[in-house]
């Protein structure tokens, strides 16, 4: 279940967003900062 440890947090929270984020900079996911600042 690594897939899934990536986006732990804001998979289940935004998937949308973790979605957009992913595509445009999948660093910001690792750091959880990228859901927060959208």
């Amino acid at each position: 279940h690594r897939s899934h440890i990536t986006g732990v947090g804001p998979s289940p929270a935004h998937p949308d967003t973790t979605n957009r984020s992913v595509i445009q900079s999948p660093k910001p996911i690792l750091n959880g900062g990228a859901d927060s600042i959208s």
